[in-house]
């Protein structure tokens, strides 16, 4: 079974597979994967296939990137209320 894209940002230690699963998990969060492809592709200005490729595993940014897009993965799929 798969986790969840809590559970994936939550396990994210910047390792490729960690990585890997934390993008798939927020591209298939309910059902919605073309949808969120896009949002995710938006956000990072990156193209939509770049954002399957990094899902895949088969493409990634650099290590250092990698923390900013987990942050910007919470941002985007888990926004704080305001107070």
């Amino acid at each position: 079974m798969s986790k969840t894209l809590r559970e994936c940002l939550n396990d994210f230690n910047g390792s490729d597979e960690s990585f890997s699963a934390m993008v798939k998990a927020a591209i298939e969060l309910n059902g919605q994967t073309s949808d969120n492809t896009r949002i995710v592709a938006n956000e990072f200005e990156v193209a939509e296939s770049t954002v399957t490729r990094w899902a895949n595993g088969t493409a990634r940014p650099h290590p250092r990137l990698r923390g900013v897009v987990a942050k910007g993965l919470e941002r985007l799929f888990f926004p704080r209320a305001s107070p």
